[in-house]
């Protein structure tokens, strides 16, 4: 269960910063400004600040499990939108769903919190905290060799790409 945990929180950690290398390439293809591009980053951060509110009472209510697969859902289905964005629009409304995600961290951690035996407890989310801040050292680095190598779109589809 924690190596599920972590793997999920893992993929939101590296897709936060992974992109942001690509910016020069992502606005020559897409045709936006600096502005449109800046628009991608800022809507995925406020995305992922409103739903996790949202999705831990949500949890509360319905079940941690269940919003946690929601949330990776909206990850997953965001990534898509990103993948194939004909536009900065489109790229920026997957980046939005993609965001939502950012309740897989409350979420684990409520997980751990009441699935393992207290004594591993601090270790399960010690291991969690570190892969927050691996994922967005490894997304910006892995970020700028695949935007030179595969290209942009490789990496917003979040779905390919793991630290």
């Amino acid at each position: 269960m924690v190596a599920a945990l972590l793997l999920a929180a893992s993929a939101y950690s590296f897709s936060q910063s992974s992109l942001q290398p690509a910016l020069p390439a992502l606005r020559a293809d897409l045709g936006t400004t600096a502005v449109g591009s800046n628009a991608v980053f800022s809507a995925f951060f406020v995305s992922g600040a409103i739903s996790t509110v949202i999705f831990g009472r949500l949890g509360d209510l319905a079940g941690q499990r269940r919003m946690l697969l929601l949330a990776l859902a909206a990850f997953c289905g965001g990534s898509v939108l990103c993948a194939t964005a004909s536009g900065i629009v489109v790229l920026i409304a997957g980046r939005t769903v993609m965001g939502a995600a950012a309740a897989i961290f409350p979420l684990a951690f409520s997980i751990v919190g009441q699935e393992l035996p207290s004594r591993q407890v601090p270790g399960a989310l010690a291991l969690l905290s570190g892969v927050l801040g691996l994922g967005v050292a490894c997304g910006l680095m892995a970020g700028g060799v695949l935007a030179d190598s595969v290209g942009w779109r490789w990496i917003a589809d979040s779905r390919r790409s793991r630290a």
